[in-house]
């Protein structure tokens, strides 16, 4: 089962913003989180068919990446997916952030927004550098090698999306954040 965004990533470029946040969210989120559930079975198939210590420590380990991965597409669809929204809308109705509360302090708080989002690729990068342990093949001459390259293929493709994702935020999803904010005057 392949899961990989039906556009290249290239093919970003070409939307408004308001494109690319249904995009991202139909394309990569959906996707992480359906490959999450796929992961989940595999680990909960090896969790009950090995009772081995020293085989059960790399099943834990991609049982934490799996909730890792879950929680960080929970968490951009509560607070990046908002925002881009709203700034969507003000972009389209002609918002001045210039005029916004008392001297031009705006309440979607742009510069907290940016930094979040700097922060959120830094966790994806150490989450995929956790990842990428987990997409080797091992356990080659075991009885469970089927299930052990099942899960590995899992978080292969786990680990495909969520850089996948990562250069959609860094080449495509910032800089339009950028352009709009600049559309609606918020370093002015």
């Amino acid at each position: 089962m392949n899961h990989t965004p039906d556009l290249q990533i290239s093919h970003y470029g070409y939307f408004n913003l308001s494109s690319i946040v249904e995009m991202v969210n139909k394309d990569n989120y959906e996707i992480i989180l359906m490959l999450c559930e796929a992961a989940d079975k595999e680990v909960s198939t090896l969790k009950h068919a090995i009772r081995e210590p020293s085989s059960t420590e790399f099943i834990l380990y991609c049982e934490n990446l799996v909730k890792e991965a879950r929680d960080f597409v929970k968490n951009k669809r509560t607070h990046l997916l908002p925002y881009l929204v709203t700034l969507t809308e003000k972009d389209e109705d002609g918002h001045d952030c210039r005029n916004c509360g008392s001297g031009g302090a705006c309440n979607l708080k742009h510069d907290l927004q940016m930094r979040e989002i700097k922060e959120s690729q830094i966790q994806l990068k150490d989450l995929l550098d956790k990842l990428y342990p987990a997409t080797q093949p091992i356990y080659g001459h075991s009885i469970y090698a089927k299930y052990y390259g099942q899960l590995t293929h899992q978080m292969s493709l786990l680990e495909k999306n969520l850089n996948d994702l990562l250069q959609i935020e860094k080449m495509y999803i910032v800089p339009k954040i950028k352009e709009t904010q600049k559309n609606i005057f918020v370093h002015d």
